[in-house]
């Protein structure tokens, strides 16, 4: 693992001015690496070294803790795909206002976009983690309109906190399974004979509605029915003339 340490930081906004382009031969952004930049003219001439923009290539994995905080000229950031760890407050007190998430990540820690002034937040389908307070408002009142969270994220931890409290919050993609509680039935089963019970594993609890559907395999639906969540078979089976 290559590490852009503070130092490595501070060089880089000395070389390369507000707008800072990080080479591609990191892998990981130290604790604090962006946090505070000093650049002395003297023992009584030190001033803090600005920051507008930053390009995160491919191939850092890892921003660590406080790695942006108190950047107050930051207001946008793009992580990218291959990073998998946002450490606790990365990005806290950075007024951000666009923020495009990367597929890779799965680790948001405690206030890691604390204060952040972003309309719409969507994370990527890998994310498991996200801290306490990782997404609050600034002082100002949160500007958050909507979240976009995969359902699979409920298999993770969410913080009772991690978003502001006026925030739409959408749960998207499939359930995890649909579920029959019996696999198949006597012969001498009577018409309208219950064969299972559906169920839908999902990581949100909702309710949900069942059908039979056109398709591939579908020659035998018009000898079921669904009934609520209940499968029936319509008349009494024949074992002699057809198994269903």
């Amino acid at each position: 693992m290559t590490v852009l340490t503070r130092n490595i930081a501070t060089q880089l906004l000395i070389d390369q001015g507000p707008v800072v382009i990080i080479p591609d031969i990191y892998t990981s952004i130290d604790d604090g690496a962006f946090c505070c930049n000093y650049y002395d003219e003297g023992a009584y001439n030190r001033f803090t070294l600005p920051l507008e923009s930053i390009y995160i290539p491919e191939g850092v994995t890892e921003i660590g803790e406080g790695a942006f905080r108190g950047r107050y000229d930051l207001t946008s950031i793009t992580i990218p795909d291959s990073v998998i760890t946002i450490g606790r407050y990365a990005f806290d007190e950075v007024p951000l206002k666009e923020i495009e998430f990367g597929e890779g990540i799965k680790y948001i820690g405690d206030s890691a976009f604390e204060e952040q002034r972003v309309r719409s937040i969507l994370l990527g389908n890998s994310v498991k983690y996200i801290g306490y307070s990782a997404f609050e408002g600034w002082s100002g009142g949160s500007e958050t309109e909507f979240v976009s969270i995969p359902r699979s994220a409920k298999d993770g931890f969410i913080a009772s906190d991690a978003f502001p409290a006026n925030a739409n919050i959408f749960f998207r993609g499939m359930p995890k399974d649909i579920l029959l509680d019996g696999m198949s039935f006597d012969e001498n089963s009577g018409d309208n004979h219950i064969v299972a019970a559906i169920s839908t594993e999902d990581y949100l609890g909702d309710t949900h509605v069942y059908s039979l559907i056109s398709g591939t395999l579908d020659t035998d639906n018009i000898v079921f029915s669904i009934d609520g969540n209940q499968l029936k078979i319509i008349k009494k089976p024949d074992f002699e003339s057809k198994t269903h």
